[in-house]
């Protein structure tokens, strides 16, 4: 039998079927790949089992931070080490997951954060520069995300929301833990996103200033 991987790939999945088979092909060799599939109805979740992905389906339209949590927790609940996130679309190089592999495997890094070339809404340009400026954080939105277990024990057991896959590593930032960045490179997205309109992304994005402010004030308080 062989030997499980330590490190989990999780990538939310809606409708994505032009270019899911290239993602998962990019990241296999580095990891266990878990597609969460949120009800696609584009033959996704077929094409996730001919890679050998590890289907998990939600059953319905849930969201994407339902999508991401659910990832998480199924990969912390089988006892993987790390889980990088990446998203189904191509804007994130598949390869790349190579490169988080390498520095957990070679380092005590428990956080690695990607950052893009740029954010894609004028939302994330302020939450992006709110986290720069307060949490040292470059692209607190980038989707390609390692977490290592002690960042998502964390995690679980504040048992806030995810806020669009930046909680666990703003709970981690904000006790002064170190972390590390990589540059991502990919294919922008040229059709409609699947997880939601341009206008409810922004008004989302936009309520976490709230959230975030408020744990910048506990980590004043705490001494952090």
């Amino acid at each position: 039998m062989l030997e499980r991987s330590p490190l989990a790939i999780v990538i939310p999945c809606y409708n994505e079927a032009a270019t899911l088979r290239d993602v998962i092909k990019g990241c296999a060799a580095s990891g266990d790949v878990f597609v969460i599939d949120d009800g696609s109805t584009d033959g996704s979740s077929i094409m996730a089992r001919e890679e050998g992905a590890i289907l998990v389906e939600t059953g319905g339209r849930t969201g994407y931070d339902r999508v991401i949590e659910r990832g998480l927790r199924e990969a912390f609940s089988l006892g993987y080490r790390w889980v990088v996130t990446i998203d189904a679309d191509g804007e994130h190089d598949p390869t790349l997951v190579a490169h988080y592999a390498r520095l957990f495997r070679e380092t005590d890094t428990q956080l690695i954060l990607g950052i893009r070339p740029a954010p894609q809404r004028l939302a994330e340009w302020v939450v992006c520069f709110y986290c720069r400026w307060r949490f040292g954080i470059h692209d607190i939105l980038c989707g390609m995300k390692g977490y290592s277990r002690d960042v998502l024990e964390r995690y679980f057991a504040d048992g806030r929301p995810n806020l669009v896959n930046t909680w666990p590593a703003l709970l981690w930032a904000a006790t002064g833990a170190s972390f590390g960045e990589i540059q991502v490179t990919g294919r922008r997205r040229l059709d409609k996103p699947r997880f939601s309109s341009r206008y409810r992304a922004n008004v989302a994005i936009m309520k976490m200033l709230g959230p975030i402010s408020v744990l910048r004030k506990k980590r004043h308080k705490t001494g952090a």
